[in-house]
């Protein structure tokens, strides 16, 4: 397709929106992340970036729980056509199931099995009833449209994002999440923040709020639903507080993007010794560890000095 060279919001498919079609390498939410968090580096950024790596290639292995949670997720936003039912199969062990699981890749469909499949739609039946009850029922993948590619720039900085749901108007927007823990908020606040999406949270609202024109406060909400039964679902926003932390870190990224880019740097760890020391609850075991010790050393030697003491007159050896 013809690159993207103007802010706006584009119905294109996932492929190409994770192949960069923007005019000039943009900076998506994944990557932002991987310019801010403890683990990785402006280097590890470079290396995932589809247009900045020549030899980035995507994962293309086919992987059956990831599947079934595209195809959920599918299903929830009303693409059902994008998936192919793959009858008379346990499993794609056999040639004629595998050869049906690669057309469908080939032609940009999620294969899934067909018992999987029943099971897709028993987790979408219970996660649509939940939401109807729900007080986000009239917002919630009600009225819009599914996966489209929103691409913004901030001066030469140019951000893409896919919406799982771009909503006809307003300032409430809905992402769909599956776990195959818990949709608690407080657990799975724990995994999102080291998945990245509180930094996903900042970037889409920010792009939608100025495509859009909106200058009250964006409310991105998760719509999080357990892939086990009974298929529980949550919907969850970030506090306050973790927007703001979020926009730092949001603005941070940023900030390195644009260095790296105007330099063509991509640092990775620094070049100097790094030092590191013990996590507190390695610390904390090994306190507990010598306190339990000195407990067990002190009764083994009251227990030795017993043994010892000389036998009372009378008493039997």
């Amino acid at each position: 397709m013809t690159p993207i060279t103007e802010p706006g919001f584009y119905d294109i498919p996932e492929d190409v929106y994770h192949a960069d079609p923007v005019a000039v390498p943009s900076l998506s939410a994944s990557i932002a992340k991987m310019l801010v968090n403890q683990k990785e580096t402006p280097r590890h950024a470079w290396m995932q970036h589809p247009r900045l790596n020549p030899g980035f290639e995507r994962d293309g292995e086919y992987k059956a729980a990831q599947a079934f949670g595209t195809v959920c997720h599918k299903l929830m936003l009303g693409k059902g056509g994008d998936v192919a039912v793959i009858e008379g199969f346990d499993n794609f062990k056999k040639g004629e199931a595998r050869a049906q699981r690669d057309e469908a890749l080939a032609a940009g469909r999620t294969p899934i099995l067909a018992h999987d499949y029943e099971r897709a739609e028993q987790v979408i039946k219970a996660g649509r009833a939940q939401l109807q009850r729900h007080e986000d029922a009239h917002d919630a993948f009600a009225s819009g449209q599914p996966e489209m590619t929103a691409v913004h720039n901030i001066g030469e900085t140019w951000i893409r994002c896919r919406f799982d749901w771009l909503p006809s108007g307003g300032n409430v927007v809905h992402d769909y999440k599956t776990v195959s823990t818990t949709a608690n908020a407080d657990q799975w606040a724990k995994q999102a923040f080291d998945l990245g999406s509180d930094i996903q949270d900042a970037l889409y609202s920010r792009v939608y709020k100025a495509l859009r024109g909106i200058e009250s406060q964006v409310h991105f909400r998760f719509v999080v639903q357990e892939m086990n039964p009974p298929y529980a679902l949550n919907v969850i926003e970030f506090s306050g507080a973790a927007k703001e932390l979020a926009n730092m870190k949001c603005d941070e990224a940023i900030r390195r993007w644009q260095w790296c880019m105007k330099h063509d740097a991509w640092p990775g760890h620094p070049n100097r010794v790094c030092y590191a020391d013990a996590p507190v609850w390695h610390e904390r075991a090994w306190e507990d560890h010598t306190l339990r010790k000195e407990v067990a050393d002190k009764d083994l030697m009251e227990m030795m000095n017993q043994w010892q003491a000389p036998h009372e007159e009378g008493e039997a050896a």
